[in-house]
Formats: structure tokens, sequence, C-alpha cells
């Protein structure tokens, strides 16, 4: 359940029409989850500076002054597009319905709003945060060919980014912290992974990816600095953390994705915003175009599969069904 006094704590954040938002959150979704209720906090959150130009909480936008508002947000998501229209609908209406708007119109109602809003996202944006199999492994070449130093990516740096294009992270990037060397099988080309909650699953890797982990666990050394060098010793993990003998943990997965992805935007002309999320995602796109040129049509069930594959909650195949239609589906390899 929400309260007042979880938004007291964010204070300010939404602007000097943060009451009327907070009254209307709590009023509304006081029994929903709290990271559902701060989705929508964090919604409202884009409107601020529009809200304090106007002089006016958004409820009282007329319809010029609305569609002006949506088109400023650099989004790329369908699925948050359609968020933003619901949300500012069932504010609007619930302002309309307390008196709160004077002219008790609601823009949202009056204006083809589903196509306006999907007019808004931001496609260049959109392909700057997938990528193909091809172009991640190239990654690792193109920035100790374009980088100005001479710069070696090792195995050790690199896996955190390819792992999650294969289904291998889990809760905290358990599954991949938790990667062990035995846990390869090389003629099979098949990695069991295992979560830190008791999960284990069998996932299909390929040659190139048993490749990159043999390295990475045979590699003695990692520089983390440029004048310091730790010594790695073998204890089993495949990802090893420079501090004692134990496995790397999420902040040092973290740490070395984005080494890799900062080093990578420095030695070209465009910049990528890879996340761990949309690895992930570029990976479920690949095989689903895969299957679907094998089958010709893919199925719900298919979704629901993919869901299941990557360690996913099969009943939110519909958002993964979505995305691949209307964002991903000619872009990936």
């Amino acid at each position: 359940m929400i309260t007042k006094e979880i938004f007291d704590k964010m204070q300010g954040e939404l602007g000097q029409f943060q009451e009327n938002k907070q009254v209307y959150l709590i009023d509304r979704y006081k029994d929903n989850k709290k990271n559902t209720v701060l989705t929508y906090f964090r919604l409202f959150k884009l409107f601020k500076g529009m809200e304090e130009v106007l002089g006016k909480d958004i409820y009282s936008f007329n319809d010029e002054e609305i569609i002006d508002a949506i088109s400023r947000i650099p989004t790329f998501s369908k699925r948050m597009v359609n968020s933003i229209g619901s949300l500012l609908d069932n504010y609007i209406e619930w302002a309309c319905q307390r008196g709160l708007n004077p002219t008790r119109r609601n823009p949202m109602q009056h204006i083809k709003v589903k196509t306006h809003l999907e007019q808004m996202i931001n496609t260049t944006v959109l392909a700057q945060r997938f990528i193909s199999k091809k172009n991640l492994y190239d990654m690792r070449e193109e920035i100790e060919k374009n980088s100005d130093k001479d710069i070696d990516i090792t195995a050790q740096d690199f896996l955190p980014i390819i792992l999650p294009f294969y289904g291998i992270y889990g809760k905290e990037c358990s599954e991949i912290s938790n990667l062990r060397i035995e846990d390869i099988d090389r003629f099979k080309n098949l990695a069991t992974v295992r979560d830190d909650f008791g999960n284990e699953r069998i996932v299909e890797i390929d040659e190139q990816l048993v490749d990159l982990i043999i390295e990475a666990d045979e590699q003695k050394e990692y520089k983390k600095r440029e004048n310091w060098i730790h010594k790695l010793t073998k204890n089993g993990y495949v990802l090893k953390s420079t501090k004692g003998d134990g496995r790397l943990n999420v902040n040092g997965i973290r740490i070395r994705f984005s080494k890799v992805l900062k080093l990578y935007n420095k030695s070209q002309d465009e910049i990528s915003r890879l996340t761990m999320k949309s690895v992930i995602s570029s990976g479920k796109y690949a095989r689903l175009r895969k299957l679907e040129q094998v089958k010709g049509e893919l199925t719900d069930q298919d979704f629901r599969d993919m869901q299941v594959e990557f360690g996913d909650n099969p009943k939110s195949y519909f958002g993964l069904k979505e995305d691949y239609y209307f964002a991903y589906k000619d872009k990936v390899e």
C-alpha cells in the first residue's frame, strides 16, 4: 500500500503542482504495489518543466498545450507511450470530476492521442538501444582498433556485456556471478546457470561464447587501473573479482559492462545507448526473428516460450510481442 509519507520524502520533485498528483495517486492507486505508483510518479515528473513554464497543472492544459507537452518527451517505447496517454487521461478526468479543472474538459478524449503519441517515438534513440550478436562481438575489436590509447579489452571485461544476449543474467546478475567453468558443456554448447534463489536452467549457447568463457576463465591478470594489475586466482567462477578470490558481484558486473560501453562510444561517431535490459531484449528478438523465418508466423505461445527460455515470466509475453512487432522486428539479425 502507498501512503502520503512515501511521497513526502520526494517533496518538491514534481514542483509546485505536486500535491494534486499525490492526492490523485493515493486516491486511485492506494492498494496497488509501491513500484506501480512510483512509476506513475516518475511519468508525472516528465511534465514538471512544462507546467512551470505555463504556470498551471497539466489537468488545465488545452489541446495544443497537451500535444506540445507530450511531444517533448524523447520516448522510444510503445508501452511507455501508452502509459503516458492512460495516465494523463485518467488524471485529467479525475480533476474534472473533483472540480479542479474549471472547464471540465479532458483534451485527451478530444484529440487523436494514440496516433500522435506514436509519432513522438524517437526511432533514432530506439535504434541505439539494441544490437545484433555480430555487432555485439565486433565491439571488442572496434574499441581496440579505434581507441586513441593502446586499450586491451579482456574476456573478463567483455563477458558481462555478452552473456545477457544469450539469456544469462538473473536477478541482481546472479546467474552471471555464479557461472562456473564446469557448468559449460563444450560439446553440446549448453550452460547450466543458477541464480541466488535456488533456480537452475539449461541455456543454449554457441561455440563463440564457449571460447570466450574459456578465455575469461583462463585469464591470469586483470588491469583495473593503468598502473595496477591484479593477479586472478582460478577459483571455479568464470568471472573473478579483483578483491580476494571470490566471484564477481553485481556491482563489479555493472562496472565492467559500463566500461566496455563507454570505451565503445568513445571509439564511434554514433553513440550506443545499450543497457543490460536492452541487450537481453536484443537476444530475445534475434531468436524470435530466426524462429519466424522458419515458421513463417509466430504464435502467442512462441512469445511465452521465449520468456521461459530467458528465465522471465511467460505471463508478461504481451509486452515482448508488442515491442517485437512495433520496434525490433526489422532491426535484428
